[in-house]
C-alpha cells in the first residue's frame, strides 16, 4: 500500500499533485470583497422578488455585474 497525497483549491475544490500547482490555482481566484449594488425589478416585471443585478467588488477594486438567470 502506498499513500498518496493531494492537495484541493479551497475556492475550487481542484485536486493537485503539487502544493506549488494549488497554490497557483488559489491565487487565481478573484475573490468577492463586498456586494457594491443590487437591482431589483417591480412585482409586475418579475414575480420572485430576487435581485436581478448584482454587482460585486473583489478584493483588487474591480467591480463584476452578475446578472439573474431562470432555473428551472
Amino acid at each position: 500500500m502506498k499513500t498518496i497525497t493531494l492537495y484541493e483549491c479551497n475556492y475550487c475544490h481542484t485536486r493537485f499533485d503539487s502544493v506549488d500547482a494549488c497554490s497557483a490555482c488559489e491565487q487565481h481566484h478573484k475573490r468577492p470583497e463586498e456586494i457594491a449594488e443590487v437591482t431589483y425589478l417591480s412585482i409586475d416585471k418579475d414575480a420572485d422578488g430576487y435581485p436581478d443585478v448584482i454587482a460585486v467588488r473583489m478584493v483588487n477594486g474591480k467591480v463584476m455585474r452578475y446578472k439573474k438567470t431562470i432555473s428551472r
